[in-house]
């Protein structure tokens, strides 16, 4: 038998995350599928297993409340946030701010809430994904 019963997926409304929510939830797990457009998540509420959670992981005391309750044993930190501008020098404070608050900080918020609960039931297994523009960063125009 699985031990692991409930994985929590960020950034799971596409691409990499859809396909990891997608996944876990075919291997038997309840898959809580965090991201924040409503009508993809919706979309993945077909899949058996699967469970929308939307918000906004900026926001990382709206996340901790909608997962409240859960023993999370797979926490797959993959949501991530580049913005469309090339060159540092043309991104404004609050893009900057952003990117850190959704690719730095909520990581490690979120991951240090349910390393917690993880220690205390001895079990559990957490992923970073990471994105092309980490390699690929231009800071000059």
């Amino acid at each position: 038998m699985n031990r692991y019963e409930v994985a929590l997926v960020t950034g799971a409304s596409s691409g990499i995350g859809k396909a990891i929510a997608l996944e876990l939830a075919s291997a038997g797990l309840r898959v809580l599928a965090l991201g924040r457009d409503r009508a993809a998540l919706d979309e993945l509420h077909s899949t058996a297993g699967i469970v929308p959670v939307v918000c906004d992981l900026s926001d990382v005391s709206e996340v901790y409340g909608k997962i409240a309750g859960e023993k999370i044993d797979v926490l797959v930190n993959n949501a991530g946030l580049l913005t469309a501008s090339a060159s540092l020098v043309d991104l404004s404070e609050d893009d900057i701010d952003a990117m850190i608050d959704i690719n730095i900080r909520s990581v490690f918020k979120l991951t240090r809430h349910v390393l917690k609960q993880m220690i205390e039931r001895r079990r559990g297994h957490i992923f970073f994904t990471g994105s092309s523009g980490g390699l690929a960063a231009c800071i000059c125009p």
